[in-house]
């Protein structure tokens, strides 16, 4: 669903992304780029979104 920086994927270039925004805060920045970095599962290990940042996975 929307969210405050949802929106939709298009693939780009190898393991790169480009999101565009769908509503809530990320209206503000149109799309972004995306980068995905998996491991040997294919199992996502971090996501970098530009200019807001790398994210890790967290497991509990």
């Amino acid at each position: 669903g929307v969210g405050a920086f949802s929106g939709e994927l298009e693939h780009w270039h190898h393991d790169e992304f480009r999101l565009f925004f769908d509503g809530g805060d990320g209206q503000a920045y149109g799309s972004s780029l995306v980068t995905f970095t998996v491991d040997t599962h294919e199992t996502v290990q971090q996501l970098e979104l530009g200019a807001f940042g790398v994210y890790r996975p967290t497991t509990q």
